[in-house]
């Protein structure tokens, strides 16, 4: 939709929420007298009964609200005993709720039973209120005293999961008979208009509110709650008809928080072993690296793990020590080829089993239609056209590079391996366009390395699974390595301080945890945060001179990624997805609506995420236990950011420059031993060429050529990474775009007629050159591949992805901050040290550059975020 469509579409909003605000005002007017209920509003009887029903009922309401116990999520981890509020619920607490609920009723029923010969059709609202407020009470005094004793015995301070449709029931009925005794208090106030009922009532209207908004603010938001399923209700209304980007801004705000809790209520689905079991014993890991048994418990015990991260990512979650843990390989090989693994280290789904494609077989449409086709047609740049590159003109090379840094630490499927029931998928390339012939035809391509905990065929009516390399947690495993040996190989050279990765390792590759796929982007980011890492152990040996080397080390680390966790919320996203309710919301994800600078002066005093951020409040999974996704990989695949060749210059001196092609053998791609362009180029050169060039766009026909023909290091094996793109996402059955809209709550779409837009009015046909049209001539939209959709649809304001992507993006990205204990329980001084707290809070992206770097302050000057194009 055009800027004008949107702004309309604002306009319209605004119009309507005030017409609908001042019709409701008009009809609660019109009919007061029998909502209300009572004749005699003059009698000055009545009007005390009204007084001091109002006070009853709201400190009732009141104490409700604050200190009622909050449901737990079914992941949902409880606070450790030093969050623990004084304000929990006990039974005299609840016996004082109930003692005002009963007086407050009696207010308000007594002058019904006065005034009963005049009731006639006006006492018909009061009446019903009446005989529910009854009931209630005495369901509330049956299970208060009738549990008194356990009321007693039981820790007042752990919330209480309510798995009953009665217990559902009950807690969200008194919710509502809440507000409509406080509804009541209201037209009767209003319908008396006397001064004395005026004054209570407005005490009682402040009491209320305050009582709202420091449950709002302090306590998690619970979707379980009347206010929740009142709010993820008027979105969805909402979202009928507008999309959040059309929404004024901070509308468009709370419809992001309701979308982020709607997607983790049905967006989150296991594949471990509580949904599909190990069906082959010989692939597990056992015993645990870095795990010491203790005979005592039923689960091992890590000495270490309140202190710091396991290179593996054992013992982060409290009650479950394997939780998104890292697979295994042999000691002395890389990551990617491990030989063991767990169901904690599968990645998990964002959409339900039955959603997802057929696995493959001879009747799947795993090569319906073609990939090489899709990538020749679809995804490859022009190749007629000298530099066909769509550059993304709101950020710099550097944000391209930072992706592929990140991911690394995240996610990696391990190296392809054919076996006997894996055989490679072969590609017909016969129909390749004349000027894009593949060398050989068919194209091979290995299947994605199997999960070691099961057998093939396994017969469990489930999903393929597959694991992961690395640790799922956002712990920097890229620089620091995701297995004990490597951890320990890195830093015993001279730990707690770790080795330039500019010095190749014996087999050529760069001296650091992650080390495939790589670039002089690669290089340069891996150099600059192993240089940070050095810069916090010199300044924790300087706050901690008793502290031993390893413990330095450590809690270098432990910052260090909190670091780069913080760096890619508030300045990398914020930077791809130039709009302002984005801003605002990644902002609000690490420091909360109220900013760092209200955080600065009064510290953390809430738990909701939304006001104080998810740092220090509370570890949550939701739905399932954490991991990352396979559709999270699948919205990963950016390699059309990449540009095919690259701009080094000097900003000491204008005549250095370089044109550099990122063609393996060109001295820009390959191991570290193979990357020249050190030579001719310092670290402070090549971070300032990545800061003045662009990436390319997010779009259509804009992915890297290089990458289509890319003769991979060492094997020499020649690969089109466009057309392994889309096998891998049909391979591991991530649902076609219309089916993946669909599942997000998505309207999908009906014909390719709906990508055209007025810059481009050619994507319909070339999307139905590819995938077709059926009998009745209407497009086969159900074929479209995630990849290309997303890529072909319209972006949001400011946005370099789509939608349809981002809503990956805003379940995920909290996620992996909401989940892992480092930084929504443990972000703390007792675990960081507050000289970490400081470092992470108070330096960005532009400040870890100017450290090592000082002299590139100048072309810097007046950049605010690194990502962006600088001067």
């Amino acid at each position: 939709m055009s800027q004008r469509g949107v702004l309309f579409k604002r306009q319209l909003f605004t119009v309507l929420t005030l017409s609908l605000g001042v019709i409701l005002a008009m009809l609660a007017i019109g009919s007061l007298s029998w909502l209300a209920g009572l004749p005699e509003w003059g009698n000055s009887t009545y009007r005390s009964w009204l007084a001091i029903e109002n006070v009853l009922a709201s400190l009732a309401i009141a104490i409700l609200i604050f200190h009622r116990q909050p449901s737990l999520h079914p992941y949902e981890r409880p606070l450790p005993s030093y969050r623990h509020t004084s304000l929990a619920g006990n039974a005299s607490r609840q016996i004082g709720w109930w003692s005002l609920w009963l007086l407050a009723y009696l207010m308000f029923t007594i002058p019904i039973l006065l005034q009963y010969p005049n009731w006639r059709w006006l006492g018909i609202p009061r009446a019903a209120l009446s005989l529910w407020w009854l009931a209630d009470l005495c369901i509330a005094g049956w299970d208060l005293f009738h549990d008194a004793g356990r009321l007693q015995t039981r820790d007042p301070r752990t919330p209480v999961v309510h798995q009953t449709l009665l217990e559902k029931f009950l807690r969200v009925q008194r919710s509502v008979l809440s507000l409509a005794v406080f509804l009541q208090c209201t037209l009767s106030t209003i319908a008396t208009n006397s001064s004395p009922v005026w004054l209570t009532y407005l005490f009682c209207l402040m009491l209320v509110l305050a009582a709202l908004t420091l449950r709002t603010m302090y306590q998690p938001f619970d979707h379980r709650s009347l206010f929740g399923q009142s709010f993820l209700f008027l979105f969805r209304c909402i979202n009928r008809f507008w999309v959040w980007h059309e929404l004024p801004k901070w509308v468009g705000i709370a419809n992001l928080a309701a979308l982020r809790e709607e997607l983790r209520i049905y967006n989150l689905h296991s594949t471990a072993q509580d949904r599909i079991a190990v069906t082959d014993p010989t692939g597990l890991i056992s015993p645990v690296p870095s795990l010491n048994p203790n005979p005592n418990t039923s689960l091992p015990q890590c000495p270490f793990s309140g202190l710091w991260r396991t290179p593996e990512g054992s013992f982060n979650d409290p009650q479950n020590p394997t939780m998104g843990i890292a697979s295994q390989s042999p000691p002395g090989t890389p990551s990617t080829e491990f030989t063991q693994s767990h169901p904690d280290a599968r990645f998990g789904r964002n959409m339900p089993f039955e959603s997802l494609e057929p696995p493959p077989d001879a009747n799947s449409r795993l090569l319906c239609p073609n990939p090489r086709i899709v990538s020749c047609k679809l995804l490859a740049r022009d190749p007629q056209r000298p530099d066909s590159t769509l550059y993304a003109p709101t950020i710099n090379l550097l944000a391209a590079a930072w992706i592929q840094f990140q991911t690394h630490g995240w996610f990696s499927h391990g190296t392809p391996r054919a076996t006997a029931d894996a055989p490679p998928f072969e590609v017909d390339t016969r129909e390749d366009p004349e000027h894009d012939r593949w060398p050989d035809s068919p194209m091979r391509v290995e299947r994605t390395r199997c999960d070691p905990t099961r057998r093939p065929q396994d017969q469990q009516n489930a999903p393929e699974t597959f694991v992961n390399s690395e640790s799922h947690w956002w712990d920097a495993s890229q620089i620091y390595g995701a297995q004990t040996w490597r951890t320990d190989s890195l830093k015993n050279q001279a730990c707690p301080y770790l080795q330039t990765v500019h010095a190749p390792t014996p087999s050529g590759d760069a001296n650091t945890g992650f080390f495939d796929n790589w670039w002089l982007g690669l290089s340069l980011l891996h150099e600059l945060f192993v240089k940070e890492h050095n810069a916090i152990c010199d300044a924790l040996a300087a706050q901690y001179p008793n502290w031993s080397s390893e413990h330095r080390f450590q809690k270098a680390r432990l910052i260090n990624a909190a670091l780069m966790a913080k760096i890619h919320t508030i300045e990398w996203t914020p930077a791809i997805l130039a709009n302002p309710m984005l801003e605002k919301s990644m902002n609000a994800n690490w420091f909360g609506l109220f900013s760092d600078r209200v955080l600065d002066a009064f510290g953390r005093l809430g738990l909701n995420e939304a006001f104080w951020g998810i740092p220090d409040s509370g570890i949550n999974h939701h739905a399932a236990p954490y991991s990352l996704t396979e559709e999270f990989v699948a919205v990963y695949r950016m390699h059309s950011l990449m540009p095919d060749s690259i701009t080094l210059k000097s900003h000491k001196n204008p005549d250095k420059v370089q044109r550099c092609s990122l063609e393996v053998g060109q001295g820009a791609v390959g191991q570290e031993v193979e990357l020249k362009l050190w030579e001719s180029f310092c670290d402070e050169e090549v971070l300032y060429s990545f800061g003045t060039e662009l990436p390319g766009a997010l779009s259509l026909n804009n992915y890297p050529n290089f990458l289509r023909r890319f003769r991979k290091p060492v094997t020499g094996e020649l690969l089109d990474l466009a057309t392994i793109d889309i096998l891998r996402d049909r391979e591991r059955q991530i649902p076609r775009y219309n089916r993946f809209r669909t599942e997000l709550r998505m309207k999908p779409i009906r014909s390719f007629n709906e990508f055209n837009s007025p810059q481009d009015q050619t994507i319909a046909g070339r999307l139905r050159d590819v995938y077709g049209t059926h009998p009745d001539g209407s497009d086969k939209v159900d074929d479209l591949d995630l990849l290309v959709g997303t890529l072909a649809e319209a972006k949001p304001e400011g946005f370099g992805f789509s939608d349809t992507t981002f809503r990956i993006f805003i379940l995920m990205a909290s996620r992996r901050l909401k989940s892992d204990r480092f930084t929504a329980q443990d972000f703390t001084p007792d675990v960081y040290t507050q000289l970490g707290l400081d470092w992470v809070n108070n330096n960005s992206m532009k400040d870890v550059i100017l450290r090592h770097h000082p002299d590139l302050a100048a072309p810097m000057f007046g950049t605010t975020n690194a990502f962006k194009p600088w001067r």
